[in-house]
């Protein structure tokens, strides 16, 4: 019975530990645009230290969301810009890849929205 006991256990553990490193080698995050324009959505993997070559471009119309993930790398996290109309937006998160792109941790969104010309980013690590 012990024995039996001992190896829920452990299988217990070593799926918690799976997820963990899962969650860390692909993190996902969600992208809303409440934007009048579509959102252009740029993803580098979280241990592309100068954003050199992005993982994957992604489009999110207007009204929309898409959940979206990269190779963490062991980082638990991805690197992104966002751009509208060809321009960069949401540059004020800027925090990594010398100030060109943001970090967003697995389970992280972001929401862009517009006032009128001016749109806007909301980031929830």
């Amino acid at each position: 019975m012990l024995i039996k006991h001992l190896s829920i256990l452990a299988i217990a553990a070593a799926a918690g530990l799976f997820s963990t490193i899962s969650a860390e080698a692909s993190p996902r995050f969600t992208v809303t645009n409440n934007a009048d324009k579509m959102v252009k959505i740029f993803v580098f993997n979280g241990d592309d230290s100068g954003c050199h070559l992005e993982e994957k471009v992604k489009t999110i119309d207007s009204g929309h969301s898409n959940t979206i993930g990269c190779s963490g790398n062991g980082k638990g996290r991805c690197k992104i810009f966002l751009q509208q109309h060809g321009d960069r937006i949401c540059k004020s998160q800027f925090n990594t890849c010398g100030n060109k792109a943001t970090k967003i941790n697995n389970g992280g969104a972001v929401t862009v929205s517009q006032d009128g010309e001016k749109v806007s980013c909301t980031f929830t690590n």
